[in-house]
Protein backbone atom coordinates (compact mmCIF):
# COMPACT_ATOMS: atom_id res chain seq x y z
CA UNK A 1 0.00 0.00 0.00
CA UNK A 2 1.14 3.52 -0.81
CA UNK A 3 0.48 6.90 0.75
CA UNK A 4 -1.43 9.41 -1.38
CA UNK A 5 -2.91 12.84 -0.98
CA UNK A 6 -5.74 14.46 -2.87
CA UNK A 7 -6.62 18.12 -3.10
CA UNK A 8 -9.94 18.90 -4.70
CA UNK A 9 -11.75 22.15 -5.37
CA UNK A 10 -15.50 22.13 -4.86
CA UNK A 11 -18.04 24.48 -6.48
CA UNK A 12 -18.37 27.59 -4.23
CA UNK A 13 -22.19 27.65 -4.21
CA UNK A 14 -22.53 24.34 -2.38
CA UNK A 15 -23.78 24.37 1.19
CA UNK A 16 -21.80 22.83 4.07
CA UNK A 17 -23.97 19.70 4.13
CA UNK A 18 -23.35 18.98 0.46
CA UNK A 19 -19.59 19.48 0.97
CA UNK A 20 -19.65 16.86 3.70
CA UNK A 21 -21.54 14.48 1.38
CA UNK A 22 -18.87 14.82 -1.32
CA UNK A 23 -16.07 14.34 1.22
CA UNK A 24 -17.80 11.28 2.71
CA UNK A 25 -18.32 9.77 -0.75
CA UNK A 26 -14.57 9.96 -1.44
CA UNK A 27 -13.77 8.57 2.01
CA UNK A 28 -16.22 5.69 1.46
CA UNK A 29 -14.60 4.92 -1.90
CA UNK A 30 -11.19 4.77 -0.19
CA UNK A 31 -12.37 2.51 2.64
CA UNK A 32 -14.37 0.25 0.30
CA UNK A 33 -11.13 -0.33 -1.65
CA UNK A 34 -9.52 -1.51 1.62
CA UNK A 35 -7.72 1.80 2.09
CA UNK A 36 -7.47 4.01 5.13
CA UNK A 37 -8.00 7.77 5.49
CA UNK A 38 -5.06 9.15 7.47
CA UNK A 39 -5.78 12.87 7.56
CA UNK A 40 -8.29 15.29 6.11
CA UNK A 41 -8.77 19.02 6.32
CA UNK A 42 -10.90 21.74 4.80
CA UNK A 43 -8.91 24.75 3.65
CA UNK A 44 -12.04 26.81 3.12
CA UNK A 45 -13.27 29.01 0.33
CA UNK A 46 -10.48 30.72 -1.61
CA UNK A 47 -10.16 32.87 -4.69
CA UNK A 48 -8.89 30.93 -7.70
CA UNK A 49 -5.92 32.14 -9.74
CA UNK A 50 -8.07 31.86 -12.87
CA UNK A 51 -11.72 31.09 -13.54
CA UNK A 52 -12.67 27.42 -13.69
CA UNK A 53 -16.09 26.72 -15.22
CA UNK A 54 -16.81 30.46 -14.89
CA UNK A 55 -16.17 30.31 -11.11
CA UNK A 56 -13.78 32.74 -9.43
CA UNK A 57 -13.88 31.01 -6.02
CA UNK A 58 -13.72 27.42 -4.84
CA UNK A 59 -13.75 25.46 -1.58
CA UNK A 60 -10.54 23.48 -1.11
CA UNK A 61 -10.53 20.05 0.57
CA UNK A 62 -7.39 18.08 1.39
CA UNK A 63 -7.08 14.39 2.29
CA UNK A 64 -4.21 11.96 2.86
CA UNK A 65 -4.85 8.24 2.63
CA UNK A 66 -3.31 4.79 2.31
CA UNK A 67 -4.37 2.75 -0.73
CA UNK A 68 -3.19 0.28 -3.35
CA UNK A 69 -2.02 1.90 -6.57
CA UNK A 70 -4.47 -0.04 -8.73
CA UNK A 71 -7.45 1.51 -6.89
CA UNK A 72 -6.44 5.13 -7.51
CA UNK A 73 -8.03 5.19 -10.96
CA UNK A 74 -11.47 4.55 -9.40
CA UNK A 75 -11.19 7.63 -7.19
CA UNK A 76 -9.82 9.66 -10.11
CA UNK A 77 -12.79 8.66 -12.29
CA UNK A 78 -15.30 9.56 -9.55
CA UNK A 79 -13.75 13.02 -9.20
CA UNK A 80 -13.80 13.58 -12.97
CA UNK A 81 -17.47 12.57 -13.25
CA UNK A 82 -18.67 14.68 -10.31
CA UNK A 83 -19.67 18.06 -11.75
CA UNK A 84 -19.39 19.73 -8.32
CA UNK A 85 -15.64 19.03 -8.20
CA UNK A 86 -14.01 21.75 -10.31
CA UNK A 87 -10.47 20.33 -10.14
CA UNK A 88 -8.61 17.58 -8.31
CA UNK A 89 -5.06 16.33 -8.00
CA UNK A 90 -3.91 13.01 -6.55
CA UNK A 91 -0.22 12.61 -5.74
CA UNK A 92 1.83 9.84 -4.18
CA UNK A 93 3.73 10.90 -1.06
CA UNK A 94 6.32 9.42 1.30
CA UNK A 95 5.21 8.16 4.69
CA UNK A 96 7.27 10.96 6.27
CA UNK A 97 4.94 13.54 4.67
CA UNK A 98 1.77 12.20 6.29
CA UNK A 99 0.19 14.77 8.58
CA UNK A 100 -1.74 14.05 11.77
CA UNK A 101 -4.26 15.81 14.03
CA UNK A 102 -1.40 17.24 16.11
CA UNK A 103 -0.25 19.18 13.04
CA UNK A 104 -3.75 20.62 12.60
CA UNK A 105 -3.72 21.91 16.20
CA UNK A 106 -0.25 23.43 15.75
CA UNK A 107 -1.40 25.33 12.66
CA UNK A 108 -4.45 26.68 14.53
CA UNK A 109 -2.28 27.82 17.45
CA UNK A 110 0.18 29.48 15.07
CA UNK A 111 -2.68 31.27 13.29
CA UNK A 112 -4.07 32.56 16.60
CA UNK A 113 -0.64 33.84 17.58
CA UNK A 114 -0.22 35.67 14.24
CA UNK A 115 -3.68 37.26 14.63
CA UNK A 116 -2.83 38.47 18.15
CA UNK A 117 0.47 39.96 16.98
CA UNK A 118 -1.19 41.73 14.03
CA UNK A 119 -3.84 43.22 16.38
CA UNK A 120 -1.12 44.52 18.68
CA UNK A 121 0.75 46.07 15.73
CA UNK A 122 -2.42 47.76 14.47
CA UNK A 123 -3.15 49.14 17.94
CA UNK A 124 0.42 50.47 18.23
CA UNK A 125 0.11 52.13 14.82
CA UNK A 126 -3.16 53.82 15.84
CA UNK A 127 -1.55 55.17 19.01
CA UNK A 128 1.41 56.57 17.05
CA UNK A 129 -0.91 58.33 14.56
CA UNK A 130 -2.94 59.99 17.35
Amino acid sequence: MNNYEIVYIIHPALQEGRLIDIKNKIHEKITSSKGKVLYDDSWGKKKLAYAIDKQKYGTYLFCQFLLEGKDIQEINTDCELNSNILRHLITRIDSSQVLDEKYKKEVKNETKYKEEVSKEVKEDNKEEVS
